[in-house]
């Protein structure tokens, strides 16, 4: 029972919130539905055309919010390839709905295409949001680092700080950057095919075999009792 008040506390707000912005999205929904399709029937439209139409136009709205929720990284605006014709088409469709009735009753009829659009694309950005916050609260927050002991200052025996490392070769460069990105997602950031990328990683394992090769002529120095004899 606990768990269940628990549950309560945590989401009524926010289930308050989904269900209005569902209310609001389905009944200007249905109400775009009925101007979408009576202006079909008075273009002289198949009934099962005039029915599908609002489908057609309104669903371009919804399927390219998502998409743009869900967009590949390479292609972030592709969801409104489908929001910009169908926000276009629909708020059309429902002013010349009424045009016949006067502007100003075209107007009113266009409202509810304009409230279906935001409330639509409101809706879903906002379930995305409540869905990776109660994510982020799952996992837990990250401990906090613990404070460092205050230091004896110098000269009391404390290890000097390291060194700034000098500058990377090319090579080493390239063997970090490689060891760090997918294959795919390097040859995407440098703008290179894959195929060199792959080739990239060869010529650096070749190169680190024949680094780690001995030198032909060269042998160790003899050793005394576990000595080197150069020392």
């Amino acid at each position: 029972m606990s768990a269940a008040a628990g549950w309560v506390r945590e989401w009524w707000s926010r289930v308050i919130a989904g269900l209005a912005f569902a209310v609001v999205a389905g009944v200007t929904g249905r109400i775009s539905y009925i101007h979408i399709q009576s202006l079909s029937v008075a273009l002289h439209q198949p009934e099962q055309v005039a029915r599908l139409m609002p489908f057609g136009v309104d669903g371009l709205i919804v399927v390219g919010s998502v998409a743009l929720l869900q967009a590949p990284d390479n292609q972030p605006n592709l969801g409104w390839i489908c929001v910009a014709p169908g926000a276009v088409v629909s708020l059309f469709a429902n002013v010349m709905s009424s045009i016949g009735d006067g502007w100003l009753s075209a107007a009113w009829a266009g409202v509810a295409s304009m409230s279906f659009i935001a409330a639509t694309f409101t809706l879903e950005r906002w379930a995305k949001a409540q869905f990776s916050r109660s994510s982020h609260a799952g996992s837990g927050a990250s401990p906090e680092p613990e404070p460092e002991a205050p230091s004896a200052g110098p000269g009391e025996g404390d290890p000097e700080p390291p060194q700034p490392a000098g500058p990377l070769t090319t090579m080493e460069a390239l063997r970090l950057l490689l060891a760090t990105e997918s294959e795919r997602d390097l040859a995407f950031a440098l703008k290179v095919d894959r195929n060199r990328v792959v080739a990239w990683k060869r010529q650096l394992v070749a190169a680190d075999e024949e680094a780690a090769e001995p030198v032909a002529g060269q042998v160790p120095e003899p050793s005394m009792n576990g000595v080197p004899a150069s020392a």
